[in-house]
């Protein structure tokens, strides 16, 4: 766009017989001219040089009666054209396709509302419909799914009417702003461990506002309102907003109701010297602040979560202290908890020398402990190859405590006379005392 630059002139070509505008498709290669009267054409444009070329007269069946081309404009896709046309007594739009130059489709309607007036302008909308001034000056038509052979008369938009003003034949002009960072519309803070308040954001005081507060209860209308909650909990907040009748998406929040006394959940006892960790928690809530202290017992880990681990090397009885601060609430609770010790165990067999293909019974003390090890089933132990095998017998009591021993067993090949069993061996008595005599 240099001023000072020389014209490119193209042509000739047709003079257009009236007044008449020029649009181009989204990729600027192609021009239709609308020429004011019986006439639609149609351009190539080198976008380099800046010339045009290749005029085509559109086929068009034109209005009987005064013909008026007004308006054209293409599709956001490029795919059709869509050309507007009045007579002396009809208004409607035309669909053509721009490769074949095809009328595939023809809009019409008799509503002031929907009809285009005849000398009004069309432009392709940010939701990619089309637009145009209806013949009603306070409304826009709209051409829906304009990419489609499907394009219809969608509802038009209406103006709010203003005393010695209409919006006439304005040129229709659309601009993009950046959308600002939105504001949440929900305001909640509890005045106490159960009593909460609820305000709108000022920044949408023009909306009417619903509030649902999750408990099954009545939901409210107003920008300001309290509730109380009857039952410690998690609830999920809803706020409805609705504009002249209209409504938008609804907003939801997820609160947490606590009681003045806090739940501790966990173990009521827990194992001297265990290596493995118990887990104590309370309920999880958005944006409060734990704080968990032990007594004759330590917290493995963080302190100042919904959840700790404990463990204890000691004997005796084991304290836990936890204060939940959410807003105005403080929730506090202690929990006592029994230290116990690993449970003393033993384990023996009826031999713990033997031969190979032999069954050992396995006894384990307490009784109703678990066996385990290579080739041990229940209480027996099958042996199957010579050498050392090793045999486990586990025990835990009714806290939880769980101990584990072992038994070491030698299992022999059994090949000699000497390892031989006892029936066998007397045979051998009564062959050498006949021998002998």
């Amino acid at each position: 766009m240099n001023p000072n630059a020389t014209p490119v002139v193209s042509g000739p070509f047709n003079i257009p017989p009236g007044t008449g505008s020029v649009k181009s498709n989204s990729i600027g290669n192609k021009l239709i001219c609308n020429s004011g009267t019986n006439n639609y054409w149609l351009y190539n444009f080198n976008q380099t040089t800046g010339s045009i070329s290749n005029e085509v007269a559109i086929p068009v069946t034109l209005p009987v009666q005064s013909p008026a081309c007004l308006a054209a404009i293409f599709s956001p896709n490029d795919n059709y054209l869509f050309l507007k046309y009045k007579g002396s007594s009809d208004q409607f739009i035309q669909q053509v396709d721009v490769n074949t130059l095809a009328v595939v489709n023809t809009l019409i309607s008799s509503d002031m509302n929907y009809s285009p007036h005849e000398a009004s302008y069309m432009e392709v909308g940010p939701d990619n419909n089309i637009y145009y001034g209806a013949r009603n000056f306070w409304y826009l038509g709209q051409i829906s799914n304009p990419n489609s052979l499907s394009a219809s008369l969608g509802t038009p938009v209406a103006f709010p009417p203003v005393s010695g003003y209409s919006t006439g034949l304005s040129l229709l002009n659309y601009m993009e702003a950046d959308k600002p960072m939105e504001v949440n519309p929900l305001i909640i803070q509890n005045s106490s461990c159960s009593s909460f308040s609820y305000s709108l954001n000022p920044c949408w005081n023009s909306y009417s506002s619903s509030w649902n507060f999750g408990d099954g209860t009545l939901p409210v209308n107003g920008h300001v309102v309290s509730h109380s909650y009857t039952n410690p909990g998690v609830y999920t907040v809803s706020l409805m907003l609705s504009y002249s009748g209209q409504s938008i998406p609804v907003y939801t929040k997820t609160i947490g109701v606590i009681s003045s006394s806090a739940t501790i959940s966990g173990p009521g006892a827990i194992c001297k010297g265990n290596v493995f960790l118990n887990n104590y928690s309370t309920t999880t809530i958005t944006g409060a602040t734990y704080n968990w202290s032990a007594t004759n017992s330590t917290i493995s880990g963080p302190a100042n979560l919904s959840s700790i681990n404990l463990m204890s090397g000691n004997t005796g009885v084991a304290t836990i202290s936890l204060q939940v601060i959410d807003g105005a609430c403080t929730s506090t609770n202690t929990k006592t908890i029994a230290i116990d010790t690993l449970p003393a165990i033993a384990l023996t067999s009826n031999q713990n020398t033997t031969c190979v293909g032999n069954i050992v019974t396995l006894i384990g003390s307490p009784g109703g402990g678990t066996y385990s090890g290579a080739h041990v089933s229940a209480n027996t132990f099958t042996a199957t190859a010579s050498g050392n095998q090793t045999v486990y017998y586990s025990y835990s009591n009714v806290n939880g405590c769980a101990n584990t021993t072992s038994l070491s067993i030698t299992v022999n090949g059994c090949v000699g006379v000497n390892e031989l069993n006892s029936w066998n061996n007397f045979l051998i008595c009564i062959l050498i005392q006949q021998t002998i005599t």
